[in-house]
């Protein structure tokens, strides 16, 4: 069973008290039934509402194996009054939540859940689900997820004696190869790197490696 989130969570709303509208709200359900059936469908844009700390509340649940379904959707405001986000401009860091959820081995269902309405998108027929801004979300979703796990065989490859290198180092690290004979005669190969496809050189999924790296680099990984 994953409880999701009285959405707004608003209590009462239109006359009718409601209950899961806070972090502590819902330790408490967990612990009426501490079952492994008892669990949370984390629509972390609601807890954000709640005025809770999604990435902390992510560990937290994600490490109990809680979490049974991750809906990844984004708003901006308050619960009285908010608005829908793409999920690459919300308020929310998306590649570090999904970090949490890479490095707890969490391996059950997600969604990016709602997207801004969109022209093309048929009005009133989508009950809150835009087909338009959801196809945005899916890519940039999968693009962190690619990018995240091809730093995490890179991490796995540049370590040594079983010990994990920092993030950052592996990313400001620029590999350098020898040039000349045998030994390479301690010179660097300084010859520019062919581009290869659009964006100034960078395919889609260099873009995304580039906002990943940013953002470990900031001090957030």
């Amino acid at each position: 069973m994953a409880l999701h989130p009285d959405d707004p969570p608003i209590s009462p709303l239109r006359g009718i008290g409601r209950i899961l509208t806070s972090a502590e709200n819902y330790r408490r359900v967990m612990n009426i039934v501490p079952s492994p059936a008892n669990g949370i469908a984390f629509c972390q844009a609601n807890f954000r509402l709640m005025g809770e700390d999604v990435y902390a509340l992510a560990k937290e649940w994600c490490d109990q194996k809680k979490i049974f379904f991750a809906h990844l959707r984004d708003v901006e405001g308050t619960k009285e009054h908010f608005r829908e986000t793409f999920h690459d401009n919300g308020p929310t860091d998306m590649a570090r939540i999904l970090k949490i959820y890479g490095e707890c081995g969490y391996d059950l269902p997600i969604r990016p859940d709602h997207a801004p309405m969109m022209e093309g998108d048929a009005a009133g027929q989508t009950g809150g689900y835009g087909v338009v801004g959801k196809v945005l979300a899916f890519g940039y979703l999968m693009g962190l997820m690619k990018a995240q796990e091809s730093l995490t065989r890179r991490i796995r490859r540049r370590s040594s004696s079983g010990r994990i290198e920092p993030m950052t180092a592996l990313l400001s690290a620029r590999p350098r190869r020898p040039r000349g004979g045998p030994g390479g005669a301690g010179r660097e190969d300084r010859r520019p790197r062919r581009a290869r496809g659009g964006h100034g050189g960078r395919g889609p999924g260099g873009l995304y490696r580039d906002a990943l790296r940013a953002w470990v680099t900031s001090g957030n990984a």
